[in-house]
């Protein structure tokens, strides 16, 4: 794929991403606890620019395990690709549960509009259209 000096690049850019990694996630605790901890009082709600910060940061977190995977597959290092899925996995976990919002993975059931004029059918009543 690539020789001599490309080899040592990669596997450096690798290796330093990797080690960037926890960095990065030590800063989505961060913010998480900036947002959401506080010892007397209520505590906050998330603002529009806590949002932002927190996909900036998750992007930065995902970014370094898929660039030192390639980094891997380009050197043809076994052992630093999977250092690269396990830092994945990682940064994943550490993206959903550091999520600012808290909410950002959980959906609202979907509401539907009932009509004025429906009234129920229930089974025996014989009052149901249709028979």
């Amino acid at each position: 794929m690539i020789g001599g000096r490309g080899v040592l690049l990669a596997r450096g850019a690798g290796i330093g991403l990797l080690v960037l990694e926890p960095l990065v996630i030590l800063l989505l605790w961060w913010q998480f606890l900036d947002v959401y901890l506080s010892f007397f009082g209520d505590t906050r709600e998330a603002e529009p620019g806590d949002g932002r910060r927190y996909l900036v940061t998750a992007s930065i977190c995902l970014a370094c395990p898929l660039v030192a995977g390639a980094a891997a597959v380009l050197v043809r290092s076994r052992r630093l690709f999977w250092w690269s899925v396990a830092g994945l996995v990682l940064a994943v976990v550490a993206g959903v549960l550091f999520a600012v919002p808290d909410d950002r993975f959980t959906r609202d059931e979907p509401t539907y509009p009932i009509d004025p004029g429906y009234t129920p059918c229930y089974s025996g009543s014989n009052d149901c259209p249709g028979g």
